[in-house]
């Protein structure tokens, strides 16, 4: 009797066994439930404010919902706060921005490998407001295909530039080819510059580059960009859709940094040509701090 109870055991220890081993995922899910996806990445903000509903996804997986209040937000962290939800976030350049409701946006180190890279908020939909101010240059705004500082806000957006297909002949040289300078403007902030020569070797004895100026050298590198746009036709690749570039214009008169910020053209070749395009513009040197700006651009 006894040996027959202690066959039935084994089977039972046995069967017991088995279902440990094929269903062990979903019983260690229920001994342990798994947490939210937890963000990694530099810090680039803290959250003072958050009530009301605001998720926060990083890397396209919700990292948090609830408990934001004194929370980090990381690099390349995407939020949305509902129409009942309130944000405020606080920088360690001593700017204060609340995130409005409704409102998405994404935020980011200009430059993830400088820890000192200033901070930028882009918009997706929405708006905020700024409860204080911080160190001019270290947080930036993109709203309306354009970039300021917080307290900034340009009243009007820039025109893009529009570039249209061309029948002519593509160079296949384009992102290794230099493009032509642009012909110097007479004015209040650029005086009888004769030769691109003169252009690189001026004093830095400008304050800084009006808007105006800036525009109408990058409006100056048209052909380049037309050249990307044609090799892409010429590839049988996307060519059209539009797209946004941050700029870092240093005090020498060199673009030492191009950003796409954004874009929805589906094709790296035609968004990096046009990139190297901006690396090649050249302007008068200046005396202040460098500049920051953004220049949207159309390929139809």
């Amino acid at each position: 009797m006894s040996s027959r109870w202690t066959w039935i055991f084994g089977i039972t220890l046995a069967f017991a066994g088995l279902i440990v081993v094929f269903f062990s995922h979903e019983i260690s899910l229920w001994i342990s439930p798994p947490k939210n996806e937890v963000a990694v990445g530099p810090v680039v903000a803290k959250v003072t404010r958050a009530e009301g509903p605001v998720s926060v996804l990083h890397r396209g997986k919700l990292a948090a919902e609830t408990g934001l209040t004194g929370q980090p937000l990381h690099h390349r962290d995407r939020v949305v706060v509902d129409r009942r939800g309130v944000l405020s976030l606080s920088f360690d350049s001593g700017y204060e921005i609340e995130i409005l409701p409704q409102s998405e946006f994404v935020i980011e180190l200009w430059s993830e490998t400088h820890s000192s890279s200033p901070i930028y908020i882009n918009m997706v939909q929405g708006d905020y407001r700024v409860i204080s101010n911080g160190i001019l240059g270290q947080l930036y705004m993109v709203m309306n295909r354009q970039i300021f500082v917080p307290s900034r806000r340009p009243k009007t957006p820039p025109l893009p530039l529009v570039i249209s297909q061309t029948t002519g002949s593509p160079s296949s040289d384009v992102k290794t080819e230099t493009s032509p300078e642009p012909e110097p403007i007479k004015g209040s902030f650029v005086e009888d510059l004769a030769t691109e020569d003169q252009i690189k070797d001026v004093p830095a004895t400008l304050d800084t580059l009006s808007d105006k100026y800036i525009s109408e050298v990058i409006a100056a590198q048209r052909e380049a960009f037309s050249r990307c746009q044609a090799n892409a036709v010429r590839d049988n690749r996307n060519a059209k859709g539009n797209l946004l570039f941050g700029v870092t214009i240093d005090p020498r008169g060199v673009i030492e940094d191009v950003k796409v910020l954004q874009s929805d053209i589906d094709n790296p070749e035609l968004v990096e040509c046009a990139r190297m395009v901006f690396t090649r513009a050249r302007f008068p040197s200046f005396s202040g701090p460098p500049i920051k700006r953004s220049f949207p651009l159309n390929y139809e």
